[in-house]
């Protein structure tokens, strides 16, 4: 992104607007360390620094991931129960402070946090791990998560207060 983009992003962010960032957004904007606070996450290209601690390359693993729900109250998880999807996961990504997450794995290549909100500024943030391709696309829980997500962000849930 253009130094300008960066501005026109966080104004948008600045009004309100949400943001859904969804699987590989996650290694988006790999030099502009804010990206990392907006979208809660990173997924490191190459190793890296962060507070003066090193992170190693992010990698990846996969296939049946078993997905738990961390806050059956969320508008987003709510009378939602956990599920499995086959579907690539993502290791050594850094979190930051203050995500509430929603849904979580216990896979051996997956980080834990696998779906979780924020607030950034103004603006409702949620963020998927999950949803590298078709296998998971067709999932019922998948599309039903990210669905509620992008409502979510977007307050048109019924009980869409920020949490």
């Amino acid at each position: 992104m253009t130094d300008k983009q960066k501005q026109n992003f966080l104004k948008l962010l600045d009004q309100g607007v949400g943001l859904v960032v969804w699987h590989h957004a996650l290694a988006k904007c790999q030099d502009w360390p804010e990206f990392e606070k907006i979208a809660g996450a990173k997924f490191w290209l190459k190793p890296g620094e962060r507070n003066g601690v090193q992170i190693p390359k992010s990698g990846t693993g996969g296939g049946k991931v078993k997905m738990h729900i961390e806050d059956p109250k969320h508008p987003i998880t709510k009378g939602r129960s956990d599920f499995e999807v086959n579907d690539e996961t993502y290791n050594h990504q850094t979190f930051c402070d203050g995500i509430h997450l929603l849904v979580s794995t216990d896979h051996p290549r997956s980080d834990k946090p696998i779906a979780w909100v924020h607030q950034y500024g103004k603006a409702r943030v949620f963020g998927y791990q999950s949803g590298h391709d078709a296998k998971v696309w067709t999932d019922d829980d998948f599309r039903h998560l990210m669905a509620q997500g992008i409502r979510w962000v977007g307050g048109r849930l019924p009980d869409a207060e920020k949490k």
